[in-house]
């Protein structure tokens, strides 16, 4: 056999659940995750000699997940929940060199002093942590996934480039709809308020969608990047995926319908468009 080398490498648990009640003086505050984590280090000898010793199970990964949450007193801020986590690897084991972790949060929503529901987008963090020495270097990358936006007016889309295969006809006026996905990098600083900054981000976004007289989703992709990044100092940069939900109008002509005073619509649940940009900060130039 020729030789090989082992070129890049990580393990660990995916698809952990952890969720948290901390009470507080009149009511309860109720945090639940989706977390993934992965290890990479000295771990080659336990794929190229068969050599578990090293190896730090997934199930114990699963476990440290639920520990963390238990001694954290921000569990309900998933950005110092993360860094909790990464610290334990790093602090533990002296050969895993960086740590992958993942922390979705649901959206449950106060109903009263006890009870919640789910509303609005997942808010996302991905946070890679990397041993330098005695410290530890964080690349943190925040954001949200699965806001879905529609509205019923103020979208268009003319003037597009055509040619022999475009059957696209113009539309002047169009439902315009989208589930969103937005990743954004914070500036390093002491004092980052992560929740005030996703609300923030998420906020704009809806009022740009509403708001925007949109001649195409890039357009109001870029416009919302716009408004973001100048209401919103701590942001290095922005990026969003924003698929264009279909909703064809249903063709009645062959059942003898040629008119309708409201439109009848076939939304889309596969087919869609894809637009995807990130926008940063212009560079001073020197």
């Amino acid at each position: 056999l020729r030789p090989m080398e082992l070129e890049k490498q990580a393990y660990g648990k995916t698809g952990v659940r952890v969720a948290k009640t901390t009470r507080l003086k009149s009511e309860y505050l109720f945090t639940e995750y989706h977390v993934e984590v992965l290890l990479d280090g000295d771990l080659d000898s336990s794929y190229t000699q068969a050599d578990n010793s090293k190896i730090v199970p997934t199930d114990t990964v699963k476990n440290t997940c639920y520990i963390v949450a238990h001694r954290s007193c921000d569990f309900h801020v998933p950005e110092i929940y993360a860094k909790e986590m990464a610290d334990h690897f790093l602090r533990e084991y002296s050969h895993i060199q960086v740590v992958h972790i993942t922390v979705n949060k649901s959206p449950w929503k106060r109903l009263d002093h006890i009870a919640f529901e789910q509303q609005g987008p997942i808010r996302t963090c991905v946070l890679t942590a990397n041993r330098n020495g005695y410290n530890t270097n964080y690349e943190l990358i925040d954001g949200f996934q699965d806001l879905i936006v529609l509205k019923t007016s103020g979208s268009s889309f003319t003037k597009f480039l055509r040619d022999e295969y475009t059957i696209l006809k113009d539309a002047k006026d169009r439902i315009m709809s989208s589930k969103i996905n937005c990743q954004y990098k914070i500036k390093d600083g002491p004092n980052i308020f992560y929740d005030s900054i996703f609300n923030r981000v998420s906020e704009i976004t809806k009022r740009t969608f509403s708001e925007d007289r949109s001649v195409s989703v890039q357009s109001t992709l870029y416009k919302t990047c716009q408004a973001v990044l100048a209401e919103i100092e701590e942001l290095e940069w922005i990026d969003f995926t924003m698929p264009n939900i279909h909703y064809f109008d249903a063709d009645l002509t062959l059942l003898g319908i040629d008119k309708m005073d409201d439109q009848v619509y076939v939304p889309q649940s596969v087919l869609s468009g894809k637009i995807t940009a990130r926008f940063s900060r212009e560079r001073a130039k020197l």
